[in-house]
């Protein structure tokens, strides 16, 4: 099973856990719950979205706290469900809200030996919004796992289209040897990053060879983008 796969795996199993979490956190007929997962929740039929959602919205100090007792958690699966519930918790823009998340995650990043939890600590950096990560992403970039890669792609997209390493992780990524990972880098080079080079139309024009075909528009588009420029 590919690490994607199994850090996607905890979404349905992690849903009864978090119903609980939330019910623990958030105790009393006062509290008013967001209305999609009050909805769910009384059919029986809880999403971890729904719940998600909730506890994200809330953003209270309770909140964070759970969120990081189960980063420390011994199961995998634990600490995918603080991570998820760390990562965008607040409103985008104002994150991170408490000054341990960096160094909570950054520890994590550091120790972490499970890939499918290293996929979510270094999505949970990205939506922190904290400066910091683009260093982190870049050391990632060469992982020899392909699906965080891929994450690093899309992550490292949104932390600047102008900064020369933002530039040097997606043209590298843009020739790797997975096709998925190379899609996301290539849609970069189409929709985000501006920059006209010798090395980035290099890049581009190789592309226009690649044996997927999706790869080979997108490359097209991104030296058209610049041919009008």
């Amino acid at each position: 099973m590919t690490t994607a796969k199994r850090a996607e795996q905890f979404r349905d199993q992690s849903t009864a856990s978090l119903v609980d979490l939330f019910r623990r956190m958030l105790p009393g007929d006062g509290v008013d719950e967001d209305e999609a997962a009050a909805q769910a929740r009384a059919r029986g039929e809880a999403s971890h979205l729904d719940v998600l959602a909730a506890l994200h919205d809330r953003a209270t100090r309770e909140v964070f706290d759970a969120a990081a007792l189960l980063c420390r958690q011994s199961l995998p699966g634990d600490r995918i469900i603080g991570l998820r519930i760390l990562g965008e918790l607040g409103q985008a823009g104002q994150r991170p809200l408490f000054d341990e998340t960096w160094d909570l995650l950054n520890g994590m990043v550091e120790a972490e030996k499970d890939s499918a939890v290293l996929y979510w600590v270094l999505a949970c950096l990205r939506f922190t919004d904290d400066p910091r990560i683009l260093d982190t992403l870049v050391r990632f970039s060469t992982h020899p796992d392909a699906d965080i890669r891929r994450g690093i792609a899309f992550s490292v997209a949104g932390c600047g289209p102008e900064d020369p390493r933002v530039i040097g992780v997606q043209l590298r990524l843009a020739e790797d040897p997975a096709p998925d990972v190379r899609a996301l880098a290539v849609y970069d080079l189409v929709n985000e990053i501006t920059a006209d080079t010798p090395q980035i139309r290099g890049v581009l024009t190789r592309l226009l060879n690649d044996p997927d075909p999706a790869i080979r528009l997108d490359a097209k588009a991104a030296l058209r983008v610049r041919d009008y420029r």
